[in-house]
């Protein structure tokens, strides 16, 4: 039996077929989020993947378990702090992107990431949810700086 080692693309899609064809937001979403279960996870917590549901990864620790949403942040030009969408994008059955408010008790956490410098933001989720418990659309960067965790 081979060993797979230093194989090539090729031989991997040999192996295993032609990889999905994936929008360029699935793309950065699915970055992000193994970005974040890395630093989480070399930071010595147990971390485990949460799919499909209303958030993407669980934090389990001695204070129980916390439901953490991945989102990457969205920069419109250098200057720009970030802005992010606090939308729930799914797929829907007949092929479409359906897109929808999170419930406000969807998650404990939000890990904002930014794609250029790779940093990571843990922001408690009621910083987002308003005073009727819903959950707003989005949110700007600046004033969560204090929850950068890279």
């Amino acid at each position: 039996m081979e060993t797979i080692g230093q194989k090539s693309i090729e031989s991997i899609e040999h192996l295993l077929g032609p990889p999905k064809t994936r929008g360029i937001d699935q793309v950065k979403g699915f970055n992000s989020e193994m970005h974040v279960f890395h630093i989480l996870s070399s930071a010595g917590y147990d971390v485990r993947m949460e799919l499909p549901c209303d958030y993407d990864m669980t934090v389990h620790n001695l204070d129980g378990i916390h439901r953490i949403q991945v989102k990457t942040i969205n920069k419109k030009s250098e200057n720009h702090s970030g802005t992010i969408n606090l939308n729930k994008t799914s797929m829907h059955s007949k092929g479409k992107f359906v897109v929808s408010r999170y419930n406000s008790m969807a998650f404990d956490f939000l890990a904002a990431v930014d794609q250029d410098t790779w940093d990571v933001y843990l922001i408690p989720s009621f910083h987002f949810t308003g005073e009727n418990g819903s959950m707003k659309s989005g949110l700007g960067l600046k004033q969560y700086h204090g929850y950068k965790i890279t």
